[in-house]
């Protein structure tokens, strides 16, 4: 009796052991997600979820599965047993939330009246001016004055004018080393919220991460994916400290 339990003790560790194909559906408003790669953080396995969202792949008890899209939230899970036995785990991700730009509102500048004469003509030639060039209108041609706006002399202005707004064209600088590119892979939330890192640890992380050599094999590979997982690593290790 004995040997039996013992065997069969035997057998359920080393089925444990033996990797599993776990299957699962990705979800998001209870709708399948298409496109998710599925990683598993060990074996460096990969899968994509097919249009119903639903995927599968090879892992051992304990792994790491991660979750990883373009429009959702970084998100992982460790392989249990229960998992392993209903084999039909389903994965609920969220959207990543749209960072709103600012926008600027100003009012239109009021005509200042005085009894400098030119100074007020140019005021109003330029509010004229600021008004005619936001929303062109042509009913003609006239070389002469319309409604008290002389185009003849306004013709300087308008030259000035397009020559203030023209801004010179900025070249797109190299990354120039690791903290930059992992900045520029990965959007802010995800230090924060996905590696839990606080604001002012964000700096201090990335350069913590670029001492380790494998640093530079991540920015001469240019692989978002590779670059995330590299992170998630380097994380664990910078909250241990």
């Amino acid at each position: 009796m004995k040997f039996k339990l013992f065997t069969i003790l035997l057998l359920f560790a080393a089925q444990m052991c033996i990797a599993q194909v776990v299957t699962g559906k990705i979800i998001f408003n209870t709708y399948g997600v298409s496109k998710v790669e599925v990683i598993n953080a060990t074996t460096r396995t990969l899968t994509v979820s097919d249009d119903n969202g639903d995927f599968s792949i090879a892992a051992k008890l304990n792994e790491e599965l991660v979750f990883v899209s373009k429009d959702h939230n970084f998100k992982k899970i460790k392989v249990t047993a229960d998992i392993i036995n209903t084999n039909n785990v389903v994965i609920d991700i969220a959207l990543i939330p749209e960072e709103l730009k600012e926008v600027v509102v100003s009012n239109t500048p009021s005509v200042k009246l005085s009894g400098d004469r030119s100074w007020e003509r140019g005021k109003v030639d330029t509010y004229a001016l600021d008004k005619s060039t936001s929303a062109l209108k042509v009913t003609g041609v006239n070389m002469g004055t319309t409604a008290g706006i002389d185009f003849a002399r306004l013709g300087g202005k308008l030259i000035d004018l397009f020559k203030k707004n023209k801004k010179p064209r900025q070249e797109e600088l190299p990354l120039s080393n690791f903290q930059e590119f992992a900045k520029a892979s990965c959007s802010t939330s995800y230090f924060t919220k996905t590696l839990n890192l606080k604001p002012e640890e964000v700096m201090l992380f990335l350069e913590f991460c670029e001492t380790d050599d494998e640093s530079l094999e991540i920015l001469n590979t240019n692989n978002k994916l590779s670059t995330m997982d590299f992170l998630y690593k380097k994380s664990l290790e910078f909250k241990k400290q």
